[in-house]
């Protein structure tokens, strides 16, 4: 494979080859038009490769299934989501679609590796808040909906509001995920708007799924009647946006902004769990505490012989305390050269505390969860 090049690719202009990534997975196909500069400058710098012709008598066979990476399957997605939001705010008739057709990558993703999902949903902090913020509240809203055994028809007009909650709000929450001083007048005003102008980008898109344009127009309201834009209570609120809300506040919760770092996943639940008797929905709050674990995949813990290690998977409930996890850095501090998978129902390897990602330590979620 030939690594690809600035110049041999062009934004606004369809892709004159099939790129991959350095393991050989399909990324993006021949034809798919590159749409900003950020994307590109994103591809170069993660490593952009095509086949030479005399390398291969035959086309690489396909990688890029959920079966076989869906951290690949999550990088494919996070290129196309910025596009696929801009053509629903130009009322592109073919929008409503490709938002389904991403529903469908993101369900497809946590029936076949959860574990993999949320830990992605926890660690995966290096692109921008309205591309990750968006994955992270689907995630969570289809595992949610699983959970409460919602049939597929309400779980996938669910997870399209997850994706498309904030699509009002795209370039303001740059500015806020960045911004350290006060909210001005024109921001809160523009804040209290975006749920209803969001409802109305649908609607001018041509959706018609009545649980979808909900779930956007009412997910910052809240059970006690605290919420925006219409301070509905209760059973005012649809379940939709009860589950896309809570999702919301959950991600928000562990993603870091400027003026702080993310909080701890045990942080994050307990100020969730704090929070049920008010604005949260108590039953959804506790299915979501049930699907995360008492140490939800992703997590950074230290271990009893001081090594720092990455939960990899969730237990039974009987042993919900002891999951599976793999050391990145060694009793001394140290990185290790390859991540080693420890038995935490082992008293010399049990988990003695939660603690906050060292950002040195880089994490190959593929290697992490055995897809490489």
């Amino acid at each position: 494979m030939n690594r690809v090049e600035t110049g041999s690719v062009r934004v606004g202009e369809p892709l004159p080859f099939d790129c991959f990534d350095r393991s050989g997975v399909l990324l993006l196909r021949r034809g798919h038009v590159i749409e900003s500069a950020w994307q590109l400058e994103q591809l170069i710098a993660r490593g952009l490769f095509r086949w030479d012709v005399r390398e291969r008598v035959q086309d690489p066979p396909a990688r890029g299934g959920a079966k076989d990476s869906p951290f690949a399957l999550l990088e494919r997605f996070k290129l196309r989501l910025g596009g696929t939001l801009r053509a629903l705010v130009d009322a592109d008739p073919q929008a409503p679609a490709q938002v389904l057709a991403a529903v469908e990558e993101i369900q497809s993703l946590c029936a076949h590796d959860p574990c993999a999902a949320l830990g992605a949903l926890h660690l995966d902090q290096g692109d921008r808040y309205t591309v990750l913020h968006p994955l992270q509240v689907s995630i969570l809203s289809e595992l949610i909906a699983l959970r409460r055994e919602l049939d597929p028809a309400a779980r996938r007009a669910i997870v399209a509001g997850a994706l498309t909650a904030n699509i009002a709000l795209a370039g303001l929450q740059e500015v806020l995920q960045k911004q350290r001083g006060p909210l001005s007048e024109e921001q809160r005003a523009a804040l209290a708007a975006h749920p209803a102008q969001g409802a109305d980008i649908l609607r001018r898109a041509g959706v018609a799924d009545e649980t979808w344009i909900t779930a956007v127009a009412q997910h910052h309201e809240r059970l006690d009647g605290s919420g925006y834009p219409a301070a509905l209570k209760g059973p005012e609120i649809d379940l939709a946006a009860r589950i896309v809300a809570l999702a919301d506040r959950y991600g928000a919760m562990v993603s870091p902004r400027s003026y702080r770092a993310p909080l701890l996943a045990r942080n994050a639940l307990r100020d969730i769990f704090l929070q049920r008797a008010c604005g949260i929905d108590a039953g959804l709050a506790q299915l979501l505490i049930k699907e995360l674990g008492v140490f939800p995949p992703g997590s950074f813990v230290r271990l009893q012989n001081g090594e720092v290690a990455v939960v990899i998977r969730r237990r039974a409930d009987a042993a919900a305390t002891c999951p599976v996890v793999k050391s990145v850095v060694g009793p001394r501090g140290a990185v290790l050269a390859f991540p080693v998978t420890r038995d935490t129902r082992d008293p010399r390897f049990a988990i003695k505390e939660m603690v906050a990602r060292d950002l040195a330590v880089t994490v190959d979620f593929e290697a992490l969860w055995g897809y490489r």
